[in-house]
């Protein structure tokens, strides 16, 4: 499953959401709108486990969310866009 992760400058997970942010640029002509990285926040574009994240997720999922995604999220800022 695809998926955008925002962190912030320690690596702290900021938001997450599904689907990549750069497909959304073709739609330019279409109104709508789509998460911004604010200063200090990197977008990780991600390929995980579709449980990591499902659709349905429990409140207790949600909470454990940030630490499960860790160990996907690249080890330096070489990666992100």
């Amino acid at each position: 499953m695809k998926i955008t992760v925002i962190t912030a400058q320690k690596g702290k997970v900021i938001g997450a959401f599904h689907g990549h942010a750069q497909p959304l640029k073709a739609y330019r002509s279409a109104p709508g709108a789509r998460p911004v990285a604010g200063p200090g926040q990197t977008f990780h574009e991600l390929e995980v486990p579709d449980d990591l994240l499902p659709k349905d997720a429990s409140p207790e999922q949600l909470a454990s969310f940030p630490k499960r995604v860790k160990k996907y999220l690249p080890k330096g800022r070489s990666a992100a866009r």
